[in-house]
């Protein structure tokens, strides 16, 4: 991700999305999200747009989703509004680190159970 634009990451992520939200591909998206939030979380920009992705994501796969994606959301509202007030609240790093390592111990399990 070092170098790449906010945009271009998340452009990547609908790759993910047009795929049928495989488990494994709304695992990789949501680690990959996890890591934008923290390394722009004093991006109102980005956080705003993150918001909107990760809503938008919970509304199309409402009832078929592995992934906490209106959390996801909350996160990014939450730091978003407070950026903006001028008050910001940190981050739930807290959850932001269990949401992320549980989506990586999946996408690890997933390879090693697909053949090579």
């Amino acid at each position: 991700m070092e170098g790449a634009s906010p945009r271009s990451c998340i452009l990547r992520g609908f790759r993910y999305i047009l795929c049928g939200m495989n488990p494994e591909y709304q695992y990789i998206l949501a680690r990959d999200t996890i890591d934008m939030i923290r390394d722009y979380q004093n991006d109102t920009g980005v956080l705003e747009y993150l918001d909107s992705l990760c809503f938008s994501i919970a509304r199309l796969v409402e009832g078929k989703s592995v992934v906490e994606w209106g959390d996801l959301a909350s996160i990014c509202d939450q730091r978003y509004y407070s950026l903006k007030q001028g008050e910001p609240v940190p981050i739930d790093t807290k959850m932001l680190n269990a949401m992320y390592t549980k989506y990586e111990n999946r996408i690890q399990k997933n390879q090693k159970t697909q053949p090579s």
